[in-house]
């Protein structure tokens, strides 16, 4: 079994949870860092192709993106607050409720992507189909 303290509910609701491991301070940094770097290397591939994307798919890339860079953000501050031992910052409640925040917050944006921008294309598709035989 992979790290059983995972799955003790102590570990979780501990009013003084114990320092983090090295091992587990890395793999956090890793995770962290590496939402900092997707988030730089997603606004420059948007940057470069601004020109051939439409409106709905730069909403859908700046919540992405605006996800990345806040999550990482509260992330690290967890990872800091964490590693120096501060009792009440430091508790792992709020690493769960980071990785809750960070599903829900992509859930709602996969829900966008794919549920209501094709719904928004079909109508902005359907209302040009009509107003083409109209005069402007």
């Amino acid at each position: 079994m992979i790290a059983p303290h995972l799955y003790d509910v102590r570990y979780w609701f501990s009013a003084h949870p114990f320092p983090l491991s090295t091992r587990g301070v890395s793999i956090l940094s890793a995770i962290f860092f590496g939402m900092i770097i997707a988030d730089v290397v997603l606004r420059i591939t948007a940057h470069q192709k601004r020109k051939t994307r439409d409106s709905l798919t730069k909403a859908i890339i700046s919540r992405i993106s605006r996800c990345l860079e806040t999550m990482a953000v509260f992330g690290l501050f967890l990872l800091f607050f964490a590693y120096e031992g501060i009792p009440v910052l430091g508790s792992r409640y709020f690493l769960l409720a980071w990785g809750i925040g960070l599903v829900v917050w992509g859930v709602s944006i996969a829900h966008e992507a794919y549920v209501r921008n094709p719904a928004k294309r079909a109508a902005a598709i359907k209302k040009g189909e009509f107003s083409k035989y109209f005069k402007k």
